[in-house]
């Protein structure tokens, strides 16, 4: 329970601009688990929207997850600009690439 203990007090060290990106990345896994959820009992009749769904969360929650990373490094001179321009960029390009994919 230690180990438990001390991850909960140093994640409270985190700053609110990781921790709203953890809490993305968690909403992205949540509708993915939604999504499959949905498939398994109602069935993947419109496939296509499912895959394109499927491709939005995994790659928005990867791009989240690599926006973490970054900023991480570059915490201490405040919130990165760059980092979060890129992910802005990418983001912009997944969605267009999910629309396309929808026909």
């Amino acid at each position: 329970m230690g180990i438990i203990k001390e991850l909960v007090v140093d994640y409270g060290h985190t700053s609110a601009y990781l921790k709203g990106i953890d809490c993305f990345i968690a909403a992205c896994m949540l509708n993915l688990c939604i999504l499959f959820g949905y498939v398994f009992l109602v069935g993947k009749y419109p496939y296509y929207s499912f895959l394109a769904a499927v491709f939005a969360s995994v790659g928005m929650a990867t791009l989240l997850i690599n926006l973490r990373l970054q900023s991480a490094a570059h915490m201490d001179k405040g919130i990165p600009r760059k980092p979060f321009l890129e992910f802005v960029f990418a983001a912009v390009v997944l969605i267009g690439v999910c629309f396309h994919y929808l026909g």
